[in-house]
């Protein structure tokens, strides 16, 4: 009985948009098509975005980026993302492996 519920949920959400997070900070954004067991998704109309940092950044040891000893001990990052480039990719289907994706969510329609 909970799993035709389950297959119901996954059926509903079938044509509907998402964006899924990947374990590399990608975001793709698209209609859902297929869920397998996997959890390997197919979006049709698909959109990638990419945060890639400016290579001069990295490599520039006057760049604005700082960084800060954090209450763990560790280093974090406190730029203010002047120095990241988005990077946007149109693709007209997409394949997301289920073992890549962090986190996946229903974008809210435009009425």
């Amino acid at each position: 009985m909970a799993a035709e519920a389950d297959i119901q949920r996954v059926a509903d959400l079938l044509n509907r948009r998402i964006k899924c997070t990947l374990q590399d900070g990608r975001t793709v954004e698209g209609n859902l098509q297929c869920l397998d067991r996997l959890k390997n998704i197919i979006l049709d109309d698909a959109e990638e975005v990419r945060w890639i940092r400016n290579a001069a950044s990295i490599y520039n040891p006057n760049s604005p980026v700082e960084t800060k000893d954090g209450d763990d001990g560790k280093q974090q990052d406190t730029d203010d993302n002047s120095d990241i480039t988005v990077v946007k990719r149109i693709m007209a289907q997409a394949l997301i492996p289920g073992k890549h994706l962090i986190k996946v969510e229903l974008l809210q329609e435009e009425n």
